[in-house]
């Protein structure tokens, strides 16, 4: 029909909330839901079109020889609006709202499969946006698609090419300049942009296939680094970043694996969730994160107050560490609002019983700001950028209070 020319419209569908759902009231509670969400579907779509499940949560309307947008989009709103009311399964009170992504042939494809991965792709655009919206497929999102596929290829090549490289920026005390450790950071040498920062690719990186292994090789590099400093008589806490795809019930196991491989003592090695990470994981993440606990790991949440978590998250689970962001610290002597933020994280370290890193310090001012209001570690580059170990040798040396080893220089 498509093929032919003729007009029509497909709407792909996604349950917002069911996943969660689904993981606390069990697989026949979720299935009885997705009959109720079906039976309302039905009746949303109406006579003439047709509705489809794509498996788990997903689902499919096709309206044929229909091709006028304001239809379309009547159509998309009354889905939306039915789903307004709550549904009652397993004797609880639901509520399942929809992302909807719209493709219409011949406008945006004269194939089928064209029309259905242009919907998907307006579906992605939708649920990343959030707040249940309904997105029409455009060109630019194509391009975007098309863009992003490519630097995944590219970045394939980059991990099996040895083209990623950690940097470490240093983290210390701010009173007096003691070296307490390391925040290893991914860099990409790429062989015709030359170095890259993690935002020219991270955003792409997290969302593929590659995460979990490029993690993986981020956690062995730093714990070996961290090891080796060690070794020499520098015991540094080393903080690693990890990617959403490396939160699952297998990451103490590995963790595990990764020290004892390298030898790294537990209490040195630090990992950093943002609250966005914590916030898209289910909440087996507790049971993680308590486990990597009892291993004598440290647990940091990075990027603090620039989520949307919730203050009871941090009775939940065993953060040791909570880092201000640098949005903060930069506009910490000029505005009220941003001091008065930095000043709310430190209390809440105090009464937790966490320590507190602020970011991004560039200044002296910003130093003495946080100084003032009882920060007592930070990093930025009034200290030090990111760089490799290699090059902070010199840095390392005349830290005024580096605890340097007694036979001589680092050997890097």
């Amino acid at each position: 029909m498509i093929e032919s020319g003729y007009a029509a419209a497909v709407l792909m569908i996604d349950l917002d909330g069911f996943q969660s759902f689904n993981d606390t009231a069990g697989s026949s509670a979720g299935d009885e839901l997705l009959k109720l969400v079906a039976a309302r579907l039905v009746a949303a779509a109406g006579d003439g079109n047709i509705l489809a499940s794509l498996g788990g949560d997903e689902f499919a309307i096709l309206l044929p020889r229909t091709g006028a947008p304001e239809i379309v989009a009547e159509l998309a709103e009354k889905i939306q609006d039915a789903f307004t009311a709550p549904f009652k399964v397993a004797n609880r009170v639901v509520f399942v709202a929809t992302s909807i992504g719209i493709a219409i042939a011949p406008i945006h494809g004269s194939s089928a499969e064209a029309i259905i991965a242009h919907a998907n792709l307006a579906l992605h655009q939708a649920k990343q946006e959030g707040g249940n919206p309904c997105r029409f497929f455009t060109s630019d999102l194509h391009e975007a698609s098309q863009a992003r596929q490519g630097l995944e290829t590219e970045l394939r090549r980059a991990f099996n090419g040895y083209e990623f490289e950690l940097h470490f920026q240093p983290q210390l005390r701010l009173v007096d300049r003691k070296l307490t450790g390391f925040e290893a950071l991914l860099r990409w040498r790429h062989p015709d942009r030359g170095l890259l920062a993690p935002a020219e690719f991270l955003a792409v990186l997290e969302r593929s296939a590659l995460a979990q292994a490029v993690g993986e090789w981020v956690l062995d590099t730093a714990c070996a680094e961290a090891a080796e400093l060690a070794r020499q008589g520098l015991r540094l806490r080393m903080a690693v970043n990890l990617f959403q795809a490396q939160i699952n019930g297998s990451l103490p196991e590995t963790i595990g694996r990764v020290l004892f491989a390298s030898g790294l003592a537990p209490a040195l090695l630090e990992i950093e969730l943002t609250e966005n990470v914590i916030l898209g994981s289910d909440k087996s993440i507790i049971a993680v994160l308590n486990s990597l606990r009892a291993q004598g790991v440290g647990i940091a949440l990075d990027d603090y107050g620039t989520g949307y978590a919730s203050l009871s998250m941090l009775k939940q689970l065993p953060v040791t560490r909570l880092k201000i962001d640098r949005s903060f610290v930069q506009n910490l002597v000029v505005n009220p609002g941003d001091a008065a933020i930095v000043e709310a994280i430190l209390s809440l370290g105090q009464n937790f019983r966490m320590a507190v890193t602020a970011e991004g310090i560039a200044t002296e001012e910003h130093k003495a700001a946080l100084l003032a209001r009882g920060c007592e570690e930070g990093q930025g580059f009034l200290y030090s950028e990111a760089r490799p170990l290699r090059d902070l040798t010199e840095w390392l040396q005349t830290a005024p209070a580096a605890s340097l080893p007694a036979r001589g220089p680092i050997a890097l």
